[in-house]
Protein backbone atom coordinates (compact mmCIF):
# COMPACT_ATOMS: atom_id res chain seq x y z
CA UNK A 1 0.00 0.00 0.00
CA UNK A 2 2.60 2.74 0.79
CA UNK A 3 4.78 1.76 -2.52
CA UNK A 4 1.00 2.51 -4.27
CA UNK A 5 0.76 5.69 -2.68
CA UNK A 6 4.71 7.34 -3.15
CA UNK A 7 4.43 6.00 -6.92
CA UNK A 8 0.59 7.97 -7.22
CA UNK A 9 3.09 11.06 -5.28
CA UNK A 10 5.73 10.81 -7.91
CA UNK A 11 3.51 10.91 -10.64
CA UNK A 12 1.61 13.59 -9.13
CA UNK A 13 4.49 16.05 -8.99
CA UNK A 14 5.77 14.95 -12.26
CA UNK A 15 2.34 16.21 -14.04
CA UNK A 16 2.24 19.49 -11.78
CA UNK A 17 5.90 20.61 -13.39
CA UNK A 18 5.76 23.32 -16.19
CA UNK A 19 6.51 21.90 -19.37
CA UNK A 20 8.15 25.29 -20.58
CA UNK A 21 11.09 24.59 -18.08
CA UNK A 22 11.70 21.05 -19.63
CA UNK A 23 14.38 20.96 -22.74
CA UNK A 24 13.18 18.54 -25.58
CA UNK A 25 15.50 16.94 -27.71
CA UNK A 26 14.45 14.61 -30.99
CA UNK A 27 16.10 12.38 -32.56
CA UNK A 28 14.25 12.47 -36.18
CA UNK A 29 13.85 10.05 -38.28
CA UNK A 30 15.01 10.69 -41.65
CA UNK A 31 16.19 7.27 -43.07
CA UNK A 32 19.70 7.80 -43.80
CA UNK A 33 21.24 10.71 -42.03
CA UNK A 34 21.50 12.61 -39.31
CA UNK A 35 18.70 15.31 -37.58
CA UNK A 36 18.36 16.29 -34.09
CA UNK A 37 15.59 18.99 -33.25
CA UNK A 38 16.50 20.57 -29.86
CA UNK A 39 13.64 23.09 -27.86
CA UNK A 40 14.85 24.92 -25.00
CA UNK A 41 12.23 25.85 -22.34
CA UNK A 42 12.42 29.71 -23.41
CA UNK A 43 11.37 27.84 -26.81
CA UNK A 44 14.35 28.37 -28.91
CA UNK A 45 14.61 26.03 -31.70
CA UNK A 46 17.89 24.26 -32.72
CA UNK A 47 18.02 22.10 -35.99
CA UNK A 48 21.31 19.92 -36.20
CA UNK A 49 22.27 18.53 -39.62
CA UNK A 50 18.58 17.52 -41.77
CA UNK A 51 19.12 14.01 -43.28
CA UNK A 52 19.99 12.85 -46.80
CA UNK A 53 16.37 14.51 -48.51
CA UNK A 54 13.06 16.62 -47.25
CA UNK A 55 12.00 14.01 -44.98
CA UNK A 56 13.12 16.17 -42.30
CA UNK A 57 10.05 18.79 -43.13
CA UNK A 58 7.57 16.03 -42.51
CA UNK A 59 9.21 15.36 -39.38
CA UNK A 60 9.54 19.01 -37.95
CA UNK A 61 6.01 19.67 -39.12
CA UNK A 62 5.11 16.95 -36.78
CA UNK A 63 6.99 17.88 -33.74
CA UNK A 64 6.57 22.24 -34.13
CA UNK A 65 3.38 23.62 -33.20
CA UNK A 66 1.21 24.61 -36.50
CA UNK A 67 1.68 27.97 -37.22
CA UNK A 68 5.52 27.92 -36.17
CA UNK A 69 7.79 27.52 -39.14
CA UNK A 70 10.92 29.38 -37.91
CA UNK A 71 14.56 27.82 -36.68
CA UNK A 72 16.43 29.74 -34.96
CA UNK A 73 19.71 28.07 -35.28
CA UNK A 74 20.41 25.83 -37.93
CA UNK A 75 23.76 23.75 -37.49
CA UNK A 76 25.15 21.53 -39.92
CA UNK A 77 28.28 19.19 -38.53
CA UNK A 78 29.37 18.51 -41.95
CA UNK A 79 29.16 18.71 -45.46
CA UNK A 80 27.59 14.99 -46.61
CA UNK A 81 24.84 14.62 -48.23
CA UNK A 82 23.49 12.53 -45.45
CA UNK A 83 24.00 15.08 -43.37
CA UNK A 84 23.35 18.47 -45.25
CA UNK A 85 20.57 17.08 -48.04
CA UNK A 86 17.38 18.34 -46.32
CA UNK A 87 18.51 21.67 -45.03
CA UNK A 88 17.76 23.41 -48.28
CA UNK A 89 13.95 22.48 -47.76
CA UNK A 90 14.51 23.90 -44.69
CA UNK A 91 15.40 26.87 -45.11
CA UNK A 92 12.70 27.64 -47.94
Amino acid sequence: MVLIAANILVWIVVWQKEPSKILKVSFLDVGQGDAIFIETPDKHQVLIDGGKNRKVVAELGRLMPFGDRSIDILISTHPDADHIGGLPEVVS
